[in-house]
């Protein structure tokens, strides 16, 4: 299971249910400072100015549309819209042990990727 890959999903779900067009770019990305969290949304932003809205707000309603549950332990808003995310320990120490179960350790094969890929190009 690639995280980075499943909370892209969740977010670009998050901003369509809040009103952003079908396939905006949630632009998620590991986080460069553990301060700011394991992974932040950084698509939020760019998808409220498109839209003309307040990127705070939108943020806010594309966080009250983001399912986590059992992923995050927290979520918040950051500066002009960002949204960063902090992950449970939980799902981490079981993301792990699925990956050491896994005799390839979660890396997807090029066959895997590629159908991501097309699926994602699809949508």
């Amino acid at each position: 299971m690639n995280i980075q890959a499943l909370i892209n999903d969740k977010v670009s779900e998050a901003l369509t249910a809040a009103g952003a067009p079908a396939g905006s770019p949630a632009a998620v990305r590991q986080s460069a400072k553990p301060q700011f969290g394991d992974y932040q949304a950084n698509g939020v932003m760019g998808v409220a100015k498109r839209l003309g809205t307040n990127p705070r707000e939108f943020a806010q309603k594309v966080l009250d549309n983001l399912d986590l549950d059992g992923i995050a332990s927290k979520t918040e808003i950051a500066g002009p819209g960002f949204i960063n995310i902090f992950l449970s320990e939980e799902f981490l120490a079981k993301s792990a042990q699925a990956a050491l179960a896994d005799k390839r350790l979660s890396v997807a094969t090029e066959e895997q990727k590629l159908s991501l890929l097309t699926t994602r190009l699809q949508t």
